[in-house]
């Protein structure tokens, strides 16, 4: 749907409404607390900030090194309307690959105008210098995946 052609009233209503995204890499981790601790800070902030969680959706035990196979994450781009709010637990939760990372954001935040919120490190989309930490974390953490995967070899 073109943002133009959105009544206020759709406007109004998107901006109160929230998606949240979570992610673990390996799946001895879908049995531990990371999906149930990542849960509760979005839902927190969700509540803290008046915002009507409409759904968490999540891949459990994929890379975020690939998009591929990440059905949850298809998901939510799919279902995400302009003027919704993006809440991750964390940015390498999105992707440990930074193009991909500004890509997306760009995507969410300047094309389809979605609040865009990382919980840690603390990234939001209305800050002036928002784009400036997500390129230095996505690099972090993108750099921090491969010495990992050098070290696994």
């Amino acid at each position: 749907m073109s943002i133009k052609k959105l009544s206020k009233d759709v406007i109004d209503i998107n901006k109160k409404q929230a998606w949240g995204y979570i992610r673990v890499s390996d799946p001895s981790q879908v049995e531990g607390s990371s999906l149930v601790t990542q849960t509760r800070a979005i839902e927190k902030f969700c509540s803290d900030n008046q915002l009507e969680l409409l759904d968490i959706k999540q891949d459990a035990g994929k890379s975020g090194l690939s998009t591929y196979g990440r059905d949850g994450l298809a998901d939510l781009l799919k279902v995400v309307q302009p003027y919704n709010w993006i809440i991750l637990y964390e940015l390498s939760r999105l992707s440990r690959e930074q193009r991909y990372v500004v890509n997306t954001f760009g995507d969410l935040v300047e094309e389809k105008r979605c609040t865009f919120i990382c919980l840690n490190p603390s990234i939001d989309s209305r800050d002036k210098e928002c784009m400036l930490k997500l390129g230095i974390f996505s690099t972090i953490f993108q750099e921090e995946s491969h010495r990992i995967s050098e070290r696994v070899k």
